[in-house]
């Protein structure tokens, strides 16, 4: 993954906080060793498949100042089926 992956991106209700308490958990049931950090107000979550090296997705969850948060989910393959699962899943935790 890179910077010129290939990303989306949608709103959510949920302070970056709060989207990553959601989406940590479930993400970690497939992807154990995937972690969040904080920068600033904002969050970032690296998604890690043990099984193939570096980083399979970078999600941001960027704290806009108001009552949402804009979340970009950065992957190689956002239409294989890994892909659309985490987006999936990231979307319920909107």
């Amino acid at each position: 993954m890179t910077r010129t992956s290939p990303f989306t991106s949608f709103s959510t209700t949920r302070s970056p906080d709060a989207f990553v308490a959601c989406l940590l958990p479930v993400i970690q049931k497939t992807y154990p060793q995937s972690s969040a950090a904080a920068k600033g107000d904002d969050r970032e979550m690296h998604v890690v498949d043990a099984s193939t090296p570096g980083i399979l997705a970078q999600i941001e969850v960027r704290n806009d100042g108001r009552l949402s948060s804009l979340v970009l989910i950065r992957m190689e393959s956002p239409q294989a089926a890994s892909g659309r699962s985490l987006i999936n899943s990231a979307r319920q935790c909107s």
